[in-house]
């Protein structure tokens, strides 16, 4: 890769960019949720998050209101561009005025680069991805479940419902739970517009959803799709709190129909807060997808 005095181009996310993204996740093996197409295009609205391909790489910059610019460590289709591509990273950043570079979404792969470049890297544990066999989440099967099994088996004995797969004409009715959940919640604006931009491009992203209605009305609702070999990534799930047991059942039913053909869900990472992470534990993922943060002084 030769170095280019020119400053990388980034640019908002574009539905075209999807084939471009799709060929670095495939060509890298990265299958951290954050790099899928989906993430950030959902995630990306109004500039939040930028995109720039240059000479074999992927670069992704982060820019949300009252946070630090940073970047996800870049996607190299020649393993060997690595050295180069975090210089241009940097001076990407150095342009933009950072006080000092600041890369997430390091793995394993690639954390020699950012260490053999003068970084200092710390473990990232709050962006952990959560992944489970995909039999687990669907069959509930084993004593560790048995919560899980009895909170939704109560909820069939006293009430009936039906899942349903949903797509874009659901954007309304998906709407109706998210500010129903939202209700008195901070910071639920960005969460807004992801999930609504989700719903509204499910089929140009390759979003399969699915519901559940009870007593004819929906209560609760999912979407993922399918970016890395036998894994499918669950982007958002929200039902009716007051309704007790809707959760496992939105979590199990969708499995059962909608993501049974891979081995293994990827349900992202729960962001440092408290009830999220107990939430995620206590359906025992099988790993986790382990990330660093790199961050260097300028």
């Amino acid at each position: 890769m030769e170095n280019n005095v020119k400053q990388l181009q980034f640019n908002n996310i574009t539905l075209d960019m999807k084939p471009e993204v799709d060929k670095y996740l495939s060509a890298c093996g990265i299958q951290s949720s954050e790099y899928t197409f989906t993430s950030s295009m959902m995630w990306g609205a109004d500039g939040k998050i930028t995109l720039a391909f240059e000479d074999g790489v992927m670069y992704t910059c982060y820019c949300f209101p009252s946070y630090q610019r940073f970047m996800l460590a870049p996607l190299c289709l020649n393993e060997a561009d690595y050295p180069a591509a975090i210089a241009r990273a940097e001076e990407f950043m150095t342009s933009r005025g950072c006080c000092d570079h600041t890369f997430k979404g390091v793995t394993d792969t690639n954390a020699k680069y950012f260490s053999d470049a003068g970084y200092t890297l710390a473990t990232d544990r709050d962006n952990f991805d959560y992944v489970y066999n995909m039999e687990d989440l669907r069959t509930l099967i084993g004593k560790k479940y048995h919560a899980k099994r009895n909170f939704i088996n109560r909820l069939k004995g006293e009430r009936e419902f039906r899942f349903v797969t949903l797509g874009p004409e659901d954007l309304d009715r998906c709407m109706d739970i998210y500010y129903k959940w939202a209700d008195g919640r901070e910071n639920s604006s960005w969460e807004e517009t992801a999930m609504a931009t989700g719903i509204r491009y499910a089929k140009e992203l390759g979003l399969v959803m699915g519901g559940i209605e009870i007593d004819g009305e929906l209560k609760a609702f999912s979407a993922a799709d399918k970016p890395f070999p036998d894994t499918a990534v669950v982007y958002f799930e929200k039902a009716d709190g007051e309704i007790p047991g809707l959760y496992p059942l939105m979590n199990q039913q969708m499995v059962e129909n909608l993501l049974s053909d891979v081995s293994f869900i990827n349900r992202e990472e729960d962001m440092g807060i408290e009830g999220l992470r107990k939430a995620k534990l206590s359906y025992y993922p099988a790993r986790f997808v382990e990330k660093y943060s790199a961050k260097k002084q300028v």
